[in-house]
């Protein structure tokens, strides 16, 4: 039941986008300012001594983390304003590939032969789509985004496996989340988005972003972990691009590009290996 809610919550996050009229940047800011002012009163019942504990280098690693976490919201959600939701939101979902693949070059993780074969298939996928539509700029320009921001996860993803073992989940998300907000919205102000006098419609689409999607879906993650195991989670997230890809035609009329229904199952099938080989 849980799994279920954390994929179908997950898989609000694109229409919920769409459906806000503010920038993306200010999307991306309000998002995880929002997702971290929630925290706020759980902090509260709680001390983060365990911070105290890290080095300089892991506290160093910490603001790493944050800045991955910070340019995938940023790269993906602003992929939505270029390419249709099962675009973006398929593109993004091969994190795992590149999670595996980074694993490898940076932590000496051996590639097993059905990672190998969901690497390589994810990435055919993912040519397959995104060369048709090469004379689309807007397209091609938004894919390239959420693949750029799943890379970003990636990173946050492969940090997030070292550094978590040394503080607790509520210490390590509230964190995380602080240093992607702040940066967020420095960029943000920078960029000349509006972040306050919006209508009252994207605020509460904003808090639902903050909300449902990060906690119910990415938070509830973690939080299974200690449950499941991780490759059952992570071939579940392979529900996200289908369910939004739904979500988007109901909800936004939105149809997938032709292309999707030949690429698609392909990017699909590589995901599948490689999560289950890790």
């Amino acid at each position: 039941m849980g799994l279920a809610v954390s994929v179908a919550s997950v898989s609000t996050a694109a229409i919920l986008i769409r459906l806000a009229s503010a920038d993306a940047l200010a999307v991306a800011a309000l998002r995880l300012s929002f997702a971290t002012l929630v925290l706020v009163p759980v902090v509260g019942l709680r001390r983060l001594d365990d911070l105290a504990t890290l080095s300089w280098k892991e506290g160093a690693m910490l603001l790493g983390i944050g800045m991955c976490l910070a340019a995938h919201f940023a790269l993906w959600i602003t992929s939505l304003y270029y390419t249709t939701v099962a675009a973006s939101v398929l593109m993004v979902s091969t994190s795992p590939v590149f999670t595996a693949a980074f694993g490898a070059a940076f932590l000496h993780d051996r590639i097993a032969p059905m990672a190998g074969a969901g690497i390589a298939l994810g990435m055919v996928g993912v040519v397959s789509i995104a060369l048709p539509q090469g004379g689309l700029s807007g397209d091609l320009q938004g894919m390239l985004m959420a693949l750029l921001g799943a890379i970003a996860v990636a990173g946050y993803l492969i940090g997030g496996s070292l550094l978590r073992q040394r503080i607790s989940l509520v210490s390590y998300v509230f964190c995380v989340y602080s240093i992607a907000a702040v940066l967020l919205v420095g960029l943000a102000a920078f960029a000349g988005a509006q972040l306050v006098g919006l209508p009252a419609k994207d605020y509460a689409i904003l808090l639902a972003l903050g909300i449902v999607p990060s906690h119910l879906g990415h938070s509830l993650y973690n939080y299974l972990l200690r449950f499941l195991d991780a490759k059952v989670i992570a071939v579940s997230t392979l529900g996200e691009p289908i369910i939004s890809s739904v979500l988007a035609f109901v909800v936004l009329r939105e149809s997938p590009h032709p292309v999707m229904f030949v690429g698609a199952p392909v990017v699909l099938l590589g995901i599948y290996l490689t999560a289950r080989a890790a």
